[in-house]
């Protein structure tokens, strides 16, 4: 019960630290221009963008927090995409469920077995989930990082992934990593 008033709390907080003078970062892939994800995110400096074979990616490093912001769309393979039709068949869930591309990240993490306190929220029918996850260390080497991510799915064929990170992660860091998940937006 107390976990739950606390989240409340936060969430409350939350949503009043987003001043209306917050600079909004928007993000699109050259061939879907039309499709656009924006989040607050007043201290990122210019973001770094990059072809990585047919997928695009960005990425800026906060000026003042040290927050790593990157952003990647992901396009599917012809076998990755008839995957997906068979799981829509399956499961019944909507055309752009972020359902696909949280669980093609989450199942295939590369960091899976590092993480520690991890935590999903969303919805199958909302256009973004959530994931959180600690990673303490790394090879015998303290880190205390934190990861945020925000999945949504573009169209038939592309996965979007916004990855928030941070290592020596304090919780302010923490609080306004989550500030900016929950004021995510996707334009399609």
């Amino acid at each position: 019960m107390k976990r739950f008033f606390f989240l409340g709390l936060l969430l409350s907080f939350l949503s009043l630290g987003l001043a209306s003078d917050t600079k909004i970062l928007s993000f699109k892939h050259p061939d879907k221009s039309s499709t656009i994800i924006s989040l607050p995110g007043s201290d990122f400096t210019e973001f770094k963008e990059e072809w990585k074979g047919k997928h695009y990616y960005y990425i800026s490093q906060s000026s003042q927090s040290g927050i790593v912001c990157s952003l990647f769309f992901y396009y599917l393979s012809e076998a990755e995409q008839k995957a997906l039709l068979t799981m829509r068949e399956k499961f019944a869930v909507p055309k752009t469920s972020p359902a696909f591309p949280f669980s093609y990240y989450t199942t295939s993490s590369k960091v899976s077995k590092d993480e520690k306190n991890t935590f999903e929220w969303g919805t199958v029918d909302g256009d973004f989930m959530f994931r959180h996850a600690d990673i303490e260390e790394i090879g015998g080497s303290k880190i205390h990082q934190k990861n945020m991510f925000a999945y949504a799915m573009i169209g038939d064929d592309m996965f979007a992934t916004v990855h928030l990170s941070k290592i020596l992660c304090t919780p302010q860091d923490s609080v306004a990593m989550r500030s900016m998940l929950q004021a995510i937006t996707l334009k399609r």
